[in-house]
């Protein structure tokens, strides 16, 4: 599988399934929140909709 493929199915089991997350690893940590912040954004915004 290519790289990017595997990215993109990370970041939908972790959007769709928040709480079976295994690592927060590839997400860039350089912002002004954490890594599992970053992703509670697109996880809330998923579900408002």
């Amino acid at each position: 599988m290519k790289q990017l493929a595997k990215l993109q199915l990370t970041f939908q089991d972790c959007v769709l399934n928040p709480g079976n997350a295994k690592s927060t690893a590839w997400v860039s940590a350089s912002g002004l929140a954490d890594p599992e912040i970053q992703l509670s954004i697109y996880t809330h915004a998923y579900a408002a909709v």
